[in-house]
């Protein structure tokens, strides 16, 4: 699977980031609004895709780091 790398947009609804490549939605789960991020494409629709996060590239200021090791 080919990596692209993104900026996240904003919230979008359960827990998915919204982002756009070449106009088309993207939903992304494990990223946070105005990060850069490298993503894998899991699923395309029609009109839509969702990815996942691979790599935080640079983060958002609002990131925090979690206290549990198993997190993440």
């Amino acid at each position: 699977m080919k990596k692209i790398r993104i900026v996240i947009e904003k919230w979008a609804h359960g827990g998915y980031s919204l982002a756009h490549l070449d106009g088309r939605p993207i939903f992304i789960m494990g990223g946070i609004p105005g990060e850069e991020v490298d993503i894998i494409i899991e699923k395309e629709e029609k009109k839509v895709s969702f990815a996942k996060v691979t790599e935080v590239q640079k983060q958002a200021k609002i990131r925090i780091k979690s206290d549990c090791d198993l997190f993440g």
